[in-house]
């Protein structure tokens, strides 16, 4: 079920139609880089069609990957308020070790690009512990561990916080706030004394 449109793209990138992805796939198309999207939303058209990113088995992303240079890969459950605990956390892990190891053999891949996260970096409840905060931080955890095991020179993992912009899905902080002083509304905060680290989605991208 993988239909190749363009053999000459260098930069493979899953997830492109996320927040992070679409910024980052415009700023590289506007750069004149040649990108080569992956996804399974036929609507959205993705230049490699799959019916699930994390069920692509070893053999196809070897084929995926000729003349790939760099791999972003995005892609993972991000349903808010529910990816924290998900049962599909493991499912995007183990998908994720195999386009791991088919980078590991791959002749062409020079550099992967896997986003972090704050909350992977934070990971387990206490650091002497083997219990972590959710699966999302124990998977993503365990990801960073296997990547840097299989491809330690080739694998680049931003540790990306929380993000903010004129991009921002509704509902997020900042739109909230903006949203409200714009409409001479009152602004109002659930959890007000949180400390948390944001970044511009523009220096994400």
């Amino acid at each position: 079920n993988v239909s190749k449109t363009d053999e000459d793209m260098s930069i493979l990138i899953t997830g492109y139609s996320g927040y992070i992805g679409k910024l980052l796939m415009q700023k590289l198309r506007n750069s004149k880089k040649d990108v080569l999207t992956m996804g399974r939303n036929r609507h959205k058209k993705p230049d490699i069609y799959v019916k699930d990113i994390f069920s692509v088995n070893y053999n196809s992303w070897i084929k995926i990957l000729t003349n790939v240079e760099t791999v972003v890969h995005l892609a993972w459950i991000a349903t808010p308020g529910i990816y924290q605990n998900s049962l599909e956390n493991e499912i995007c892990y183990t998908g994720s070790k195999t386009l791991i190891d088919a980078c590991q053999f791959s002749k062409s891949v020079r550099n992967v690009v896997i986003a972090g996260s704050a909350v992977d970096h934070v990971g387990k409840v206490d650091q002497n512990d083997s219990e972590y905060i959710n699966n999302y931080a124990k998977y993503k955890s365990e990801l960073y561990n296997y990547a840097y095991k299989k491809i330690p020179n080739r694998l680049i993992w931003p540790r990306i916080h929380y993000i903010y912009g004129e991009h921002e899905p509704s509902g997020k902080l900042f739109k909230h706030i903006k949203y409200n002083i714009t409409e001479l509304s009152e602004v109002l905060l659930e959890n007000p004394n949180i400390e948390l680290d944001f970044v511009g989605e523009d220096i994400v991208a």
